[in-house]
């Protein structure tokens, strides 16, 4: 399988701006999954500036965008009303940024909250969850546009599983962020793997030491991506990938790692 097979994204956020950070997708060879858009500060004081410097940016690139949709203090499934409504704004400006830059996937984090350890919370959360994407999928099935639903906080993958089956719609799946379950699950990642499966359409690849969230280059910390890559070969997976790095050293000797690899399936 050739290099040019390989459906590779860096960050936006892998250079001091979008244009040089472009610039580098282009050498690179990739896409490019846009995180600026996470930043409350963007959101709320320079949404419009920024749409249009990305717009203007954007408009002679030609492989894949993506987005990352906003995550910070928000949750679709809030039982405070403002809460919620407050999610579906900044929601609904990923959504408008989406249709400008003409993407064709977003990842949005689920708000699974780990330290609550109460009986009933992972049933009500699938559910209310559950329920949420059942209507809102209709939004960007419409648009054409591809959800990813990102594990953060999930300590195993039956809560993503069961959103994903209870809602049985094609245009959502699974980001499989890898250097989330090195730090947030005491399951392997081969089981990870394994139980989401087809689901996957979605990963995000970085490097930790299983300690904290560090988003190290991939042959920096304690996960082994040669591994990760046959296990994506037994089962059969052909995911987008994305790299939630964010120096661009690490990320060129990243990209030579998994291109020497030759990650996708025969």
């Amino acid at each position: 399988m050739s290099n040019k097979d390989l459906k590779l994204l860096i960050s936006s956020c892998s250079k001091e701006n979008i244009e040089n950070s472009i610039k580098l997708a282009k050498t690179l060879g990739t896409g490019i999954e846009i995180c600026d858009f996470v930043d409350p500060e963007i959101l709320e004081n320079k949404f419009e500036p920024t749409l249009k410097e990305f717009k203007r940016a954007f408009y002679s690139f030609t492989p894949d965008i993506t987005l990352h949709a906003p995550f910070y203090d928000l949750n679709p499934i809030a039982m405070e009303p403002g809460v919620k409504a407050f999610t579906l704004k900044r929601y609904e400006q990923i959504i408008h940024a989406a249709q400008e830059l003409y993407v064709n996937a977003i990842v949005f984090h689920t708000s699974y909250n780990s330290q609550i350890k109460l009986g009933f919370y992972n049933n009500y959360f699938i559910e209310r969850q559950s329920k949420f994407w059942q209507e809102y999928i209709k939004i960007f099935s419409d648009l054409d546009i591809q959800v990813f639903l990102e594990n953060t906080y999930e300590p195993h993958p039956d809560i993503l599983n069961e959103i994903i089956d209870n809602v049985n719609n094609s245009y959502l799946k699974i980001c499989l962020d890898v250097g989330h379950v090195n730090v947030y699950s005491n399951l392997h990642i081969s089981h990870w793997i394994e139980k989401c499966a087809d689901r996957v359409g979605y990963m995000h690849f970085h490097n930790n030491c299983s300690r904290y969230d560090s988003h190290k280059s991939l042959i920096k910390g304690t996960i082994n991506f040669v591994k990760i890559s046959d296990y994506l070969r037994k089962y059969k997976l052909n995911p987008q990938i994305s790299l939630e790095i964010f120096d661009e050293p690490s990320i060129i000797e990243s990209i030579n790692l998994l291109r020497s690899l030759k990650f996708q399936v025969v």
